[in-house]
């Protein structure tokens, strides 16, 4: 024992201490709190339960258990109120709900009434050898099964419920322990929406601890085993035994014993730190002697503390200074963060304003969006007008166009036959030796032709130059138009993929966001008034047979698909924080303040037999929600009509409250048609915000629509573009020939040039002169013939062209309204963009003036924490600068500067060491032992002091403990007497529990009516020995306080009289007790035995089947 003393330092002491008072309080802490629960007396109310059976092996009968005496009080949480078992002992499926209070579970053996409690402690944490059910939680499971699954409901609302930090169990906290023969048991620890919070068994023995359900004591779940252990024990100790440990007497008298043990080790390792301490005052003293010995150059020594005292000050002085130039510096920070924040400030008021701004444009803009297409249509229809008045106009121009071709062809033979007359002529005139004039002005004429024609090759070179760039553009603007439907394509055929698999999430069409803000809106259901309902398209979706319709209805409703309903404006602005908080933009979603519960009854019959509307087409997850569709976009006054032209004629030949129609255009635009007279086109959107059909078979079926619609597209697009290079390439293909053409011309005139210098003399037959000259007149005469006819094309043309005039001015009259209209939408598009690079430029610069601030900010603390430091450190210095010499002692003889102080202090320690030769040892060295000792010894004593005080006070506390537990023995024994006493009056006996404390004993003791003296329990019949003892069960659970407490066949020993009287007993005893739910297990039909009221509950189990052996 001394030997393990003497290795024990300071610390470990420290920790033994440390270790017996922990004990000590947390055995109290475990009383207090079970105390301070049972003492609760408001709670909130509690709904009827209910009892649910299990399929083939029992059967619930219940009886309901109203409020109890205590008003409209509800009891505390902590009781069990469900229990589910799969695969558990003889229960395939089962699950039973139990009342707060008094709760029989009946049956017949075999029936499995004991599995229920068996169940309640293992699914709570106790072991298989606890229930003596078994040796392992394997054997437990069902014959044939591979794994059971325990479920228990705890009621945790009202007051009083358990709410861990960083834990939301919600009103029921839900226990799961799943056994497998293949796999070790495992906990689930879930919240009422079962959500899984922890799988770890401390947590479950805190929430135990803080309900006070004691699962390790035998007493407050009594098995068979424990229960006949308990009620037949034979001797006054077994008796003493079993109530000092039901009721924790025993481990509090544990921890008190281990305590004392603890202190006792401590005192005696004490008498060892006392010789230590003795050991270092001696170390101490003698090296206060040496200081005594060195200090008698006092004269330089005191000089030298002036000086060092005078440095240490002026050290002092300079940090002061560079601590106010900090702070200064502080303060020019801070007012650099106020005018920044005033400029950030001034900016958000800036882009609100633009933001309101932008919401006046974006109004106006959708009404001359409307009317810009009401006139583009008027001007389409007049455009057509027009071409086919140019087209009669351009036939007639042919027409006269060939007789100009047919005048041009005569006149071109004329110039030949001229030509070639000239020549003959010519050649006649050669051959009579005529002059080479004309000749050399025809070279002149083919030069300056090749001049024109070279200019028009480069002009041919150029537009080639053009037409290929045209078409590279058109190829790359088909190839992009098309990457983009395929890039559609593959999004449509991805979704279908993650439908397929389950992993579609129909709330990020709306934002990628979305799923996390209605994560953030379930978590703070609490604070809502009304829990908002959005975004409205997840509770909307399109009937089968109207898959088509989709997209129109989605582009009519869109605003309110992508809107959330609210009851109050409190409501209202708690939904934009969560939205703010999850950044989802609330300027893309409406939030509209509905009363659902107040939704206006709407007529849903059918407008007309021959239409459907959009709430036809509609199915609602709530029906008060087509209320809010009705009331926003007037769904039950819309009509579908595929044909745009026969909606237009419906609409305009019927008037009322149908003034609305939808129409498909294709499978990109459609049409809304307003009262017959307006007819807007729309395009659909991409993303889809409105489920299609009631199964995810039906959104595959729609998207695989859709996909085959934008193959389709695709397949247009591509013919399209192909029709369009066709024409550029055919342009190319024109220029390309024109261009060969007169390069062939311009080379046919360099070759007749090179003839007319060579030769300039050719033999002509004058034989055809005659036949030419009678040609040219008849092709004159032809011309002729034709100019007649030209100009009766001419008049027919002219009076054409007075035709067309009023439609090319009405033309330009739409033309030009059209052009202002497009003006106006481009301005107020050009304004809206610029505000919106506007609010972008102040928003970039907001962010730069936040970071600036950040930036400042985060400089603040460095100099504040260099501040403080150099605080400390002047604090330090001026402490040690005290120390040595005060400011008030130094004399003005001192030098001013640190250099000359150094000096000084230089020449003295020279003189010092002289001296300190003398002793053997430097000064310094003396001085650092002393110092050294001192402080060794005043930590000693201070930490003896402390484990001195400490000792002292877990000597008073065991005292006190050990007070506090012989009241606490006294007022349980008091307590338990007291119940026995009044359970005995209800057979009118007279007894007590007789507790010996000493020899540990509990006698029994009972006084009949035909008794003239008490006798031992022992001495008395089967009847009155079973009811005494289950008289002493009451009052051992009387001062227990136990949440739950649980006894399995109480009446085993009982006669038929005692059974029913231990029955009224047990129910008079426990009925009314608010904070304890008990559960009694019993084969007898309680309801025959006693009477019962509806405060307690009555589970009966269906009778086991039974086999006939023949």
């Amino acid at each position: 024992m001394t030997q393990e003393l003497r290795k024990r330092s300071f610390e470990h002491v420290d920790e033994l201490l440390n270790q017996a008072s922990n004990e000590v309080n947390y055995d109290s802490n475990k009383r207090v709190r079970r105390h301070e629960y049972s003492a609760m007396t408001q709670y909130s109310s509690m709904p009827n339960s209910r009892v649910d059976t299990e399929a083939d092996a029992a059967l619930g009968r219940r009886v309901d258990c109203a409020h109890r005496d205590i008003g409209l009080i509800s009891p505390p949480p902590g009781y069990i109120k469900k229990l589910t078992l799969h695969n558990f002992m003889c229960h395939r499926n089962f699950d039973v709900e139990l009342g707060p209070g008094l709760n029989f579970i009946v049956g017949k053996n075999g029936s499995g009434k004991s599995a229920i409690l068996t169940a309640i402690t293992i699914g709570l944490g106790a072991k298989a050898s606890e229930t003596n059910r078994g040796s392992s939680l394997k054997d437990l499971i069902t014959a044939g099964c591979n794994s059971s699954r325990i479920t228990i409901y705890l009621s945790n609302s009202g007051i009083g419920a358990y709410v861990p930090k960083g834990k939301q169990y919600g009103d029921t906290i839900i226990i799961e322990r799943t056994i497998s023969r293949t796999s070790t048991a495992g906990f689930s620890l879930k919240s009422e929406n079962g959500t899984e919070i922890s799988n770890k068994k401390r947590d479950l023995q805190e929430i135990l601890d803080y309900f006070a359900i004691p699962i390790s004591n035998p007493m407050c779940f009594l098995s068979q085993d424990s229960a006949r252990s308990f009620l037949t024990a034979s001797t006054p100790t077994d008796k003493y035994n079993h109530f000092v440990k039901g009721t924790l007497l025993q481990q509090i008298k544990d921890y008190l014993e281990r305590a004392t043990e603890v202190h006792n080790e401590s005192a005696a390792a004490m008498e060892l730190h006392t010789e230590s301490l003795r050991e270092l005052q001696e170390r101490y003293d003698k090296a206060k002697t040496d200081l005594r010995q060195i200090s008698k150059t006092s004269d330089l020594n005191e000089r030298l503390k002036l000086l060092t005292g005078k440095s240490l000050w002026l050290n002092v002085d300079e940090n002061v200074m560079n601590i106010n130039k900090l702070k200064n510096k502080i303060s020019h920070y801070e007012n650099e963060i106020s005018k920044l924040t005033e400029k950030s400030d001034s900016r958000m008021n800036q882009i609100d304003s633009l933001k309101s701004e932008i919401t006046i444009i974006e109004q106006g803009l959708s009404g001359k969006l409307s009317k810009m297409v009401e006139k583009e249509e008027q001007f389409q229809l007049m455009n057509e007008k027009i071409r086919e008045a140019k087209s009669k106009y351009e036939q007639e121009e042919n027409n006269e166009k060939e007789i100009l071709d047919n005048i041009e062809r005569c006149k071109s033979i004329i110039k030949k036959l001229n030509k070639s007359i000239s020549e003959l002529q010519e050649k006649q005139e050669k051959e009579q030796g005529g002059d080479k004039d004309n000749m050399l002005q025809e070279i002149e004429k083919l030069t300056a032709s090749n001049s024109e024609l070279k200019k028009d090759i480069e002009a041919y070179m150029t537009k080639i130059q053009d037409i290929n760039a045209k078409l590279r553009t058109v190829k790359m603007e088909s190839l992009k138009t098309i990457d983009s439907i395929d890039t559609q394509i593959r999004e449509k055929q991805n979704e279908v993929k993650d439908i397929k698999h389950g992993r579609t999430n129909f709330l990020r069409n709306f934002d990628n966001n979305m799923e996390h803000l209605i994560k953030e809106i379930s978590n703070n259901k609490s604070k809502f008034d009304n829990l908002p309902i959005g975004p409205l398209g997840n509770y909307v979706s399109i009937k089968s047979g109207y898959e088509k319709w989709a997209p129109s209805i989605q582009r009519y409703m869109t605003t309110t698909l992508s809107s959330f309903v609210v009851s109050s404006h409190r409501d209202n602005g708690l939904l934009r924080q969560l939205m703010k908080k999850c950044n989802v933009r609330s300027s893309n979603f409406s939030i509209i303040n509905y009363k659902l519960q107040n939704a206006h009854f709407f007529d849903n019959n059918k407008l007309n037999q021959k239409y459907p509307t959009i709430l036809d087409a509609l199915d609602f997850i709530d029906g008060n929600l087509a209320a809010v569709f009705v009331d926003m976009n007037k769904i039950d006054r819309v009509l579908l009509i595929e044909n745009m032209s026969e909606a237009r004629k419906f609409l305009l030949e019927n008037g009322g409250d149908t003034k609305v129609a939808l129409s498909i255009r294709d499978n990109n635009y459609g049409y809304q048609l307003t009262g017959g007279t307006r007819i807007d086109s729309v395009k659909y959107q991409d993303k889809i915000r409105v489920k299609v059909g009631t199964s995810s078979e039906d959104n595959i079926a729609y998207i695989n629509t859709v996909i085959r619609n934008l193959q389709e597209e695709k397949q247009s697009t591509q013919s399209r573009y192909k029709d369009r290079l066709q024409i550029i390439n055919n342009e190319l293909k024109e220029c390309e020939t024109a261009l060969v053409h007169t390069k062939d011309t311009y080379r046919a005139n360099n070759e007749k040039i090179k003839s007319f210098k060579t030769n300039i003399t050719r033999e002509v037959d004058t034989g055809k002169l005659n036949m030419q000259i009678e040609e040219k007149k008849n092709q004159e005469v032809a011309v002729e013939s034709y100019l007649e006819t030209r100009k009766s094309i001419q008049l027919h043309l002219a009076d054409m062209v007075e035709d067309i005039k009023p439609l090319q001015e009405q033309y330009m009259i739409y033309k030009n309204e059209l052009d202002q209209s497009k003006t106006e939408i481009e301005n107020d598009r050009e304004l809206l963009r610029r505000s919106k690079d506007k609010i972008l430029k102040y928003q970039d610069h907001i962010k730069e003036l936040l970071e600036s601030v950040k930036n400042i900010e985060k400089n603040i603390p460095k100099i504040a924490d260099n501040i403080r430091v150099l605080e400390d450190g002047v604090g330090l210095q001026k402490q040690k600068a005290q120390e040595i010499c005060p400011r008030a002692e130094l004399s003005n003889d001192l030098p001013h500067s640190q250099e000359e102080i150094k000096q000084e202090i230089t020449n003295i320690q020279q003189k010092l060491q002289e001296a300190e030769k003398m002793m053997g040892m430097s000064q310094q060295q003396i001085v650092d032992n002393y110092n050294n000792a001192k402080t060794k010894f005043i930590d000693a004593s201070k930490k003896y002091k402390v484990i001195e005080e400490v000792l002292g006070k877990l000597t008073r506390t065991i005292k006190i403990r050990e007070q506090n537990l012989e009241r606490t023995q006294q007022i349980t024994f008091f307590e338990a007497d007291n119940d026995f006493k009044a359970s005995m009056r209800i057979r009118k006996f007279a007894g007590h529990l007789d507790f010996d404390k000493k020899e540990k004993k509990l006698s029994i003791l009972i006084l009949t009516p035909n008794d003239d003296r008490y006798r031992e329990v022992s001495t008395f019949s089967g009847g009155e020995k079973s009811y005494s003892q289950m008289a002493l069960l009451l009052a051992t659970w009387r001062p227990m306080r136990s949440r739950i407490i649980a006894l399995d066949e109480f009446d085993v020993f009982m006669d038929q009289v005692n059974r029913k009287i231990g029955s009224k007993l047990i129910v008079k005893k426990l009925k009314d007790i608010p904070n304890t739910q008990t559960i009694i297990i019993t084969p007898q039909d309680i309801g025959g035995i006693a009477e019962i009221d509806d405060s307690v509950r009555i589970l009966r189990m269906r009778d086991p089947k039974r086999t006939t052996i023949n």
